[in-house]
């Protein structure tokens, strides 16, 4: 399905994979993560992306910001040579859209 070049940069294997149910958990385990990135932070299909959500974590570094948006500001300050992509896009336009079928 995948092919390297054509319809993807590159096919790879993880071998870690974790579902994640609850949004504390999930906010949680981001901010871990952001915590812990050194070269990438890559956020694809965050439709309803609120830059407000706040991470109510107890143990906070010195100067952390709560919401998610000063959050990310706040990691690249500190790590400088870190890239942060955010892809953001509203599914608005697709749900509005009616799309008749071809005719035979």
């Amino acid at each position: 399905m995948f092919e390297e070049g054509r319809n993807c940069w590159r096919v790879a294997r993880a071998d870690e994979m974790t579902v994640i149910v609850d949004a504390a958990d999930y906010f949680a385990t981001i901010r871990t993560t952001f915590l812990a990135a050194k070269k990438r932070i890559m956020l694809v299909g965050w439709d309803y992306f609120d830059r407000r959500i706040g991470f109510n974590v107890s143990r906070r570094k010195p100067n952390e910001p709560e919401a998610i948006s000063a959050f990310l500001l706040w990691v690249v300050e500190r790590s400088p040579d870190l890239e942060v992509y955010l892809l953001r896009w509203g599914t608005g336009a697709l749900k509005r859209a009616s799309f008749a079928a071809a005719p035979p």
